[in-house]
This record gives C-alpha cells, sequence and structure tokens, in this order.
C-alpha cells in the first residue's frame, strides 16, 4: 500500500471514533482513539474466535506496507506537526534556562557514553580500527549533526 492510502486508511478509521467519543464519552482526544483502536484490536481477536479469519487478512494488509517509508516519509511530518501546534511557546520561553542545561547535559552524556562504548568494546575486536580512531576522537561519533 502506498503511504497515502495508509493515512487515508487511518485518518477515516480515527474521525468516526473521534466523533463517537466526542459525543458520548468526553475522553481526551488520544486517549479515545486509542481505546478505540484496542476495542478494535479485541474485536478482531473475538471474531478469530468464532471462526472468521480476520487476522490474516490484516497480516497481508500489513505485510504490504513499507514501514520505513510509511513513518519517516508520511506519518512523521504530521505527528511533528500536530506537537508543534500544542506547544506554549511563553511558557517554554520562561524555562529556556532549565531547557538549555537539561540539553546540554543529555548531549554531553550521549557523547560521553557513545566515545567510551567505542573505545572498550570495539577495541579489542577492532584494533587496526582503533589504531586508526584516537581514544580522543571517539566521541566525535555521538555529536549530533546540525
Amino acid at each position: 500500500m502506498d503511504v497515502f492510502n495508509v493515512l487515508a486508511l487511518l485518518m477515516s478509521l480515527a474521525a468516526p471514533f473521534s466523533y463517537i467519543n466526542y459525543r458520548y464519552f468526553h475522553l481526551p482526544q488520544t486517549i479515545g482513539v486509542m481505546i478505540a483502536g484496542l476495542t478494535v484490536s479485541v474485536g478482531f481477536m473475538a471474531v478469530g474466535w468464532f471462526g472468521w479469519d480476520v487476522a490474516e487478512r490484516a497480516a497481508t494488509v500489513l505485510k504490504k506496507i513499507d514501514f520505513n517509508r510509511f513513518l519517516l516519509h508520511g506519518v512523521l511530518s504530521f505527528l511533528l506537526f500536530a506537537g508543534a501546534l500544542q506547544i506554549d511557546v511563553d511558557r517554554l520561553f520562561r524555562q529556556k534556562r532549565s531547557i538549555l542545561a537539561l540539553s546540554t547535559f543529555a548531549v554531553l552524556l550521549s557523547t560521553g557514553i557513545v566515545g567510551i562504548d567505542l573505545v572498550c568494546f570495539l577495541s579489542p575486536q577492532y584494533s587496526r580500527f582503533i589504531r586508526l580512531l584516537p581514544a580522543i576522537r571517539c566521541p566525535y561519533f555521538a555529536l549530533p549533526t546540525p
């Protein structure tokens, strides 16, 4: 299936569930859609117990989807955009010092961990590679690229 067909199918299924949630249950939207998805999954399992092989049909549809392309080139952009819409910029600016400190600490920590892993765990196995790569340059591999 193409990325846009999968997105159309997901939105076509999510829209009525969201409406039912809004109209009758009044749960937060994400929780309502998740409960609807769980209900559909349990419904597929229950139908399978009665002899209808819905799981096999669902498996053939899922095997046709290229999930790498679907996630990276289809859904991820929509999820990032939807997440960005819900950011309170004023609150973000009020907490800029703690965000800066935590993000800097996280980058330094991950850089140190990857650098130490490269030196400690790759040294015995790839001694030729490590001779070309001094230990001081190992953390460079963990630095995020712009």
